[in-house]
């Protein structure tokens, strides 16, 4: 059976229809002819879809319902995923963070084929996840007639002060919070630290928090500094703060 809609959703054993000369081959064993790990994991993201996605992360919920709910617009014209890049979007999360198959041998358990074996799978590529900010790649900023501090708790030679609670801050980090390590002043743009926090906000969308200082300690976890005297008071933000320091 041919589906002509890209956008409904299909059931595993809808997703592709077999000739009856290739079933007869494999014994009717419709999984055999699809790539090792592929039936068994359209089958438990079916169940996880019909589970209203059980598991996931906040931050992965309010974006599944951000792409999948919400109507988009391009130049005028309303954009919706396909019903297949759904399932590659779902499928990744679900492995990630519910199935927790962050390596070849937790995706064994997925294998149809009963012939994959980890020696099968070569790890490529250098995607990782990071429990760290870098600063290495930061590129030094050009400046003019600006108020500067020169630090000794910094990988930065100056910090430039954007305002007088800036440098204020700045010189509180260096002389009199004893506990800091280490600060950087978060710049932005071209070459800059270029930092943020994503959160989801009280009505379910996806922001970006942006703090001003980023700072590092003897006994607490890594903090981070909003100033100008804004005041963070969304409840949701401080509660992704914590859970990423």
């Amino acid at each position: 059976m041919k589906f002509s809609d890209p956008f409904k959703i299909l059931t595993p054993n809808e997703r592709w229809a077999s000739t009856q000369s290739q079933m007869d081959a494999f014994e009717n064993a419709y999984e055999k002819l699809l790539p090792p790990l592929v039936y068994k994991i359209r089958l438990v993201v079916e169940k996880w879809r019909e589970g209203n996605n059980k598991g996931a992360s906040e931050t992965s919920k309010s974006l599944l319902n951000f792409w999948f709910n919400q109507e988009h617009l391009i130049r005028q014209t309303k954009f919706s995923f396909f019903f297949s890049q759904r399932e590659s979007i779902k499928s990744i999360i679900y492995l990630y963070e519910v199935a927790k198959a962050k390596d070849k041998y937790e995706l064994m358990k997925f294998d149809s084929s009963q012939c994959v074996s980890t020696l099968s799978i070569t790890d490529k590529g250098t995607a990782e996840v990071k429990n760290f900010i870098s600063l290495k790649l930061t590129k030094p900023k050009v400046t003019e007639n600006q108020p500067l501090l020169v630090p000794k708790k910094s990988v930065f030679n100056k910090i430039i002060g954007d305002n007088p609670f800036e440098l204020e801050f700045s010189s509180f980090c260096e002389s009199r919070f004893d506990d800091v390590i280490s600060f950087a002043k978060n710049t932005f743009g071209e070459g800059g630290v270029n930092f943020s926090i994503e959160y989801q906000k009280e009505n379910g969308n996806i922001a970006s928090f942006f703090p001003t200082f980023l700072s590092k300690h003897h006994r607490i976890p890594s903090m981070f500094y909003k100033q100008k005297g804004v005041k963070i008071d969304d409840v949701r933000k401080i509660k992704r703060l914590a859970t990423w320091c």
